[in-house]
């Protein structure tokens, strides 16, 4: 303990920016687990083989859904994030507003049929879970990773936040599928540096780009009107 408040000090001291944004980052943490736990009452259940649940990116992923009453969610990479979007699409529900089409895509089928067993059975019932896989495509002039077993469908919002391909680390999912999407088409990347810059260059619409820093960056489509 005593060693956990030197070092503290000492960061404040040697990098007190940094130190200052770890602090916020925390109390935001604090605030955004009370929100999603205990006013909207979510319950995360406890797992060994889940990473540890970041709330920050869920609290911005749950304020997106609900802003943005998406009709199709598509996210790459299922988990703790699995469970906060089905508690968002029922939330829309009550607001007199249906989720058509939820799909979790998933590279790992142990770990999905892990994830199956601890996931609730009325939430079961708002997901299609697909088995995919990572190929190579080149996309302008670099080799991305794509998910294999993609829904042909019109994805209103998707969230990525998949496992790295072991060699290309930049995922080309979203900028592949983004002209025949909806005018409304949004995507969220959770961490994924070199992607998000990836899509930052590539990208053909015109989105605004918000979070990056506390959460997942937000490619918001901007209104054509």
């Amino acid at each position: 303990m005593v060693k956990k408040i030197f070092l503290k000090i000492l960061r404040h001291i040697t990098n007190p920016f940094q130190a200052i944004f770890f602090d916020v980052r925390k109390i935001y943490w604090i605030y955004a687990k009370f929100y999603l736990i205990k006013i909207k009452k979510i319950d995360f259940p406890k797992s060994s083989f889940l990473i540890n649940i970041d709330y920050i990116d869920l609290l911005n992923l749950w304020n997106n859904i609900n802003k943005r009453k998406p009709k199709i969610i598509l996210e790459i990479g299922s988990g703790y994030s699995t469970i906060l979007i089905v508690a968002a699409i029922k939330e829309l529900k009550k607001n007199n507003f249906s989720v058509s089409k939820f799909y979790s895509l998933e590279q790992n089928s142990n770990y999905l049929n892990m994830l199956k067993k601890i996931i609730k059975k009325d939430y079961l019932e708002e997901i299609e879970f697909i088995l995919t896989d990572l190929k190579i495509e080149k996309l302008y002039n670099t080799n991305v990773s794509v998910c294999s077993n993609f829904p042909n469908d019109k994805i209103n919002f998707l969230y990525e936040d998949r496992a790295d391909h072991i060699t290309h680390k930049i995922a080309g999912d979203a900028l592949k599928i983004e002209k025949n999407m909806p005018d409304d088409y949004y995507i969220c990347i959770d961490g994924m540096r070199e992607t998000v810059e990836f899509y930052k260059s590539f990208l053909k619409r015109k989105y605004k780009l918000t979070g990056g820093k506390f959460c997942g960056s937000n490619f918001e489509p901007i209104d054509k009107s």
